[in-house]
């Protein structure tokens, strides 16, 4: 049975959430206590149970402003090929690497800077702790950083999107372009947005049969 959904900034459940509850609410808290002076904790949210974990990069401003992650544009267009492919959102655990909003000052204003590499760094001890929590058995990671925190190194998105690898904690993992990607990419955001839209038709396949193991495992026990 699963279980209700929680998130780590205010988890909350029933007694068979305990453990799990606890765990989170420890990982929220060394966050809170590491994170860099004034960012604000921006953490993962969703099924404390999921079977798939969605890990993007790092959040940006209206993440920040709601304390959520994938709020935003990209966010949205996230939840839109997300129900093209028949997942729900609120089945899953969705989480980012960089747990703030990294910024940089460009005269007056304040804009969203690539993490750095001691952000990420920093970030996959979170992310590996939240990874044996929850204890998915599939995760997707969204863009670049997360891929290569995940998967290796040496991934390349262009080359390796939509294909699945040994994840960490025994887990599956894929790729897929971020949706903030082809929102800033002009003429051919509409072609990117297909790619995605195959990667998660794969997820969805890869989904459906281990969900359908889990059902017969429990069956048996």
């Amino acid at each position: 049975m699963l279980e209700a959904k929680t998130n780590m900034a205010d988890p909350s459940g029933g007694a068979g959430h305990f453990s799990k509850t606890q765990a989170l609410a420890r990982l929220a808290q060394q966050v809170r206590q590491e994170i860099p002076s004034g960012k604000k904790p921006v953490l993962g949210e969703g099924r404390s149970d999921a079977l798939l974990m969605v890990v993007g990069e790092a959040p940006g401003k209206e993440e920040e402003a709601q304390g959520r992650p994938f709020v935003g544009p990209a966010g949205k267009l996230l939840n839109r090929l997300l129900t093209q492919v028949a997942l729900d959102r609120s089945e899953l655990w969705v989480t980012n690497l960089v747990k703030w909003w990294p910024t940089e000052e460009k005269g007056l204003r304040t804009q969203t800077a690539t993490p750095r590499a001691i952000d990420a760094r920093l970030g996959l001890r979170w992310l590996i702790e939240e990874i044996r929590i929850i204890h998915p058995r599939l995760i997707l990671c969204l863009g670049n950083l997360a891929a290569r925190a995940i998967i290796g190194k040496d991934y390349n998105m262009t080359r390796d999107h939509g294909a699945w690898y040994p994840g960490p904690l025994s887990t599956e993992a894929m790729a897929t372009f971020h949706p903030a990607y082809p929102l800033r990419a002009g003429e051919a955001g509409d072609s990117i947005v297909r790619l995605m839209l195959l990667d998660l038709l794969k997820l969805k396949a890869r989904f459906d049969q281990v969900a359908q193991q889990e059902i017969q495992t429990n069956a048996m026990v």
